[in-house]
């Protein structure tokens, strides 16, 4: 496979639904975004009575043997933009970013109107095993993003400073889990498990609040060596009940590359209709 070819397609995968809709962010209808492949945080998922998710997980097969090496990448992205207006006009921000502002629902500089929307932030976890595929039990990858803010200016037509475009984010943490064993004498099952462990306010019960915490778009790419991937959805006949039997929760993997190529496999968040026949599940609409 043409590995640049499947980071574009995992790239758009990243943006889809994120950077497609709304539409316009001045649109009142468009002022809460639809986000998904969401992992929210452990403990506002589980004070949620099921309807968010923390973690997700892709299951697929692989012909390989002892010599057959995995790698993972798990990307995703973080959210926020908000909108103030400074009580008096500057010529430039301070350096240490400590200066009055106010947050508002919308500022307007030299005919331009501008509004909170959120943005993002791409983040990536690359988990490069030295060792063969077939390796169980494996510690976790845990991994941690610190808190961040960013500031740009919103000048009048004097070049004062009148507002700004906050850009913030969040600390976000938790943990990249890979197992795999060997079924048949030439395929191997692999489970990669992706995690939501950041600390967050229980109290405070906001979706909104809690999406800074948040893995948004959150996806998985596999990439194998000495080995091949199986078709999920269309596996050879003696390995049917070994498809059915992967447990894919909150994601599906599918092959990725030129017609034939069988060394990358996308798994990607499940949105719209299930259709479940004897054997599979999928879904309408998913990547």
């Amino acid at each position: 496979m043409n590995l640049d070819r499947g980071e574009k397609i995992a790239e758009a995968v990243l943006y889809e639904g994120y950077m497609l809709y709304p539409y316009r962010a001045s649109a009142v209808k468009n002022q809460q975004r639809w986000n998904f492949g969401v992992l929210c945080p452990r403990i506002y998922a589980e004070s949620q009575n099921a309807s968010e998710a923390w973690s997700m997980q892709t299951e697929c097969l692989v012909r390989g043997d002892q010599t057959t090496v995995l790698r993972v990448k798990v990307r995703f992205l973080q959210v926020n933009r908000s909108i103030a207006r400074l009580p008096h006009l500057l010529r430039e921000l301070p350096d240490s970013g400590k200066f009055e502002f106010e947050v508002v629902d919308r500022v307007e500089v030299v005919g331009q109107t501008f509004v909170p929307w959120q943005e993002a932030v791409e983040r990536e976890i690359v988990v490069l095993s030295p060792h063969q595929a077939v390796e169980s039990p494996r510690d976790p990858l845990t991994f941690e993003f610190s808190a961040g803010r960013q500031f740009e200016s919103l000048r009048d037509e004097r070049g004062l400073i009148e507002g700004v475009i906050i850009r913030e984010w969040e600390t976000v943490s938790g943990s990249v889990e890979i197992d795999s064993r060997q079924c048949l004498s030439d395929v191997i099952k692999v489970a990669v498990s992706v995690h939501n462990l950041t600390s967050y306010d229980s109290q405070n019960q906001s979706r909104g609040a809690a999406l800074m915490y948040s893995l948004v778009s959150a996806h998985t790419l596999l990439i194998i060596e000495n080995g091949r991937f199986i078709s999920m959805l269309d596996p050879p006949e003696n390995l049917r009940s070994l498809a059915k039997g992967c447990g894919n929760f909150g994601t599906w993997p599918v092959l990725v590359g030129d017609e034939g190529d069988r060394d990358a496999m996308l798994s990607s968040p499940i949105i719209g209709l299930e259709v479940r026949d004897e054997w599979r599940t999928t879904s309408v609409g998913s990547a």
